[in-house]
C-alpha cells in the first residue's frame, strides 16, 4: 500500500494491519491519526519513504522491519517494537 499525500492520513475507527509479505510505503504524511481506540500492525516491511517528519497519533505495533529515510518518526500513542529498525544516519526516532 503506498500512502502518499502532503497533509495528514486519517485512519477512521478501524484497525490497520500490513500482512507477512506486505509493504507500506509512507510518503509526505507528517501525521497518522484517528478518533480513538485505532492500532496499526506491521507484520511485513514498513517504509518512511523520504524526507519526512511522520508523528503517529495511533498505537504502531511493529513485528517485523520499519525502515526510516531521512526525518523524524514519532509514536505518540504507544505500540510495541518486536522486529528491527533501519533507520539512515541523521534519523529520529521518538517514542512518547
Amino acid at each position: 500500500m503506498e500512502a502518499d499525500t502532503a497533509q495528514a492520513l486519517y485512519v477512521g475507527s478501524a484497525a490497520v494491519r500490513n500482512l507477512a509479505g506486505g509493504v507500506f510505503n509512507l510518503r509526505g504524511v507528517n501525521f497518522v491519526y484517528n478518533g480513538g481506540g485505532v492500532t496499526f500492525t506491521n507484520e511485513g516491511t514498513f517504509n518512511v519513504v523520504g524526507k519526512n517528519t511522520v508523528t503517529f497519533g495511533v498505537d504502531f505495533h511493529d513485528q517485523v522491519v520499519v525502515n526510516l529515510g531521512v526525518g523524524r518518526l514519532t509514536l505518540n500513542s504507544g505500540g510495541s517494537e518486536a522486529g528491527t529498525l533501519n533507520a539512515t544516519l541523521g534519523f529520529t526516532f521518538r517514542r512518547k
